[in-house]
């Protein structure tokens, strides 16, 4: 009976059964930087069991806590449900005056493809697309793609007169009615496709607490795409695939991230 114990336990040992690592092992991390138009680094406080950096929160800050990926599993551009989650625990040191909630985070995932740089005007918050024709022509594309698809329900149901009456696209495709199974997240995942760029405004996160969020899979097609729309093969892709880009909105917070703490899940 001893001898079958301890074979169990070897076994448990080599599977990693009894431990985390099949869980682990679905977990794709990246490399944590911290950016701004001075390339200044969040602030540094100890944190068990490592440094935990903190943004300042305001909807004006230029800080940026971004994350980079490398190389990613074939799963995420297949994955039948189009979205793969994104999960995240953050921590706050609060101003006394918002103590009690959350802190309002946006959350930028781009592609390669689809690069981003820091705002060039003093006062300017928002990070702009490196191609600014490329911006333009997402928002178009968003508009364009959300009233097809507004015209396909029924006419009680329909939310839009026309695609010049949708003010703020991005804001729509994060939304709560944005779900996989929806005529909006087949937007969505079409603009990633397209594009490269998925965004997620002003989500309330708790200090604390683990945080899932479901980026659409035609982000990685995107960046494992090895020719354009026209046919035509593009560059061979760098090392960085994959960007994500955390601001803190609010006033008085500031936001904790550790590198560890915010990973994509591998569905399969």
């Amino acid at each position: 009976m001893r001898s079958l114990l301890l074979v169990c336990v070897v076994f448990g040992l080599l599977l990693g059964c009894g431990t985390n690592a099949p869980e682990e092992a679905q977990r794709v991390h990246g490399k944590l930087e911290f950016e701004s138009k001075a390339q200044v680094a969040g602030i540094e406080v100890e944190h068990a069991p490592g440094t935990r950096y903190h943004l300042t929160g305001h909807p004006t800050t230029r800080e940026r806590a971004v994350w980079t990926f490398g190389a990613l599993p074939v799963s995420f551009k297949s994955e039948p449900s189009q979205s793969v989650p994104l999960v995240f625990t953050f921590s706050f040191l609060s101003n006394p005056v918002v103590e009690n909630r959350g802190a309002d985070v946006n959350i930028r995932i781009a592609t390669w493809r689809c690069p981003q740089k820091p705002p060039v005007n003093n006062g300017d918050p928002v990070w702009q697309w490196a191609d600014p024709a490329r911006a333009v022509a997402y928002e178009e594309r968003a508009k364009k793609l959300m009233f097809e698809a507004d015209q396909k329900r029924e006419a009680m149901r329909r939310r839009f007169v026309s695609k010049e009456a949708i003010a703020n696209a991005k804001a729509i495709l994060s939304s709560k009615v944005t779900v996989p199974g929806t005529p909006e997240w087949e937007v969505a995942n079409r603009l990633a496709e397209e594009f490269g760029f998925y965004e997620i405004v002003s989500k309330e996160v708790l200090g604390g607490d683990e945080t899932t969020v479901l980026v659409p899979a035609g982000l990685f097609k995107n960046a494992a795409a090895t020719t354009g729309p026209d046919g035509r093969a593009l560059p061979a892709p760098p090392t960085e695939r994959v960007k994500v880009y955390i601001k803190c909105e609010t006033t008085g917070q500031m936001l904790g991230v550790a590198e560890s703490e915010l990973y994509f899940q591998n569905p399969k």
